[in-house]
Formats: C-alpha cells, structure tokens, sequence
C-alpha cells in the first residue's frame, strides 16, 4: 500500500520492523483517529529497519487510541537532502502535528 505525504509515495504501514527493508530513507508515524490520519513524527535514518527495530511501538500503542501506522519512503538521497524531505513534510502538516506528552519522550529516546 502506498500513502502520500506532500510530494512523497511512501511504503507501508509496516507492524514489524523484519518487514522493512534495511535501506536508508525518511520515516513516518501517523495516528490513525476519527477517520483522520496525523502526522505524529517525521524525520530519517541511514538504517530504517535498525531504527525501528529500537521504537517501542507496542508502548505508543497503549498509550493512544486508534491506530499507529508506521511508514517509509526509501532513498538513497544524501543525509542532508532527507533532513529536508522530513523538514518539508513536518512543516506541510504541522498543524495536523500534534505530539501526545504520553509519546513524545518514548520517541525522543530513539531519535
């Protein structure tokens, strides 16, 4: 399945980590709630599944309702012009950006 953010067609959502390639790219996490998706943390990674394989997913989980969606867009872009893909979106959708307190320090502590 692909979901698009701004400009991007990005894979998933992935549940498992395994399922992910072990590429570099540009991360997303979306909350599923009220038939709206929002967008929870965006940012990159030289190794996406090696990251994710570190989120406690099953904790975020338990502290929102709905779902989480984790997904990705692949690239073998340099590090700097991924930081500006993950810029690009987080700021299109800033205002749907809103971080629970109850998850923002699990995904800080992986960041």
């Amino acid at each position: 399945m692909s979901i698009y953010l701004g400009l991007f067609e990005f894979e998933g959502p992935f549940v498992e980590p395994d399922d992910m390639k072990d590429e570099s790219g540009v991360y997303a996490i979306l909350h599923f709630v009220d038939n709206e998706y929002k967008l929870l943390r965006c940012g990159e990674r030289d190794s996406l599944r090696k990251w994710a394989s570190r989120v406690k997913f099953d904790d975020i989980k338990h502290r929102l309702p709905g779902k989480m969606l984790l997904t990705v867009y692949y690239t073998n872009f340099p590090k700097e012009a991924r930081k500006s893909i993950a810029k690009a979106i987080t700021e299109e959708f800033r205002h749907e950006a809103r971080v629970s307190y109850l998850i923002k320090p699990i995904l800080q502590a992986v960041s």
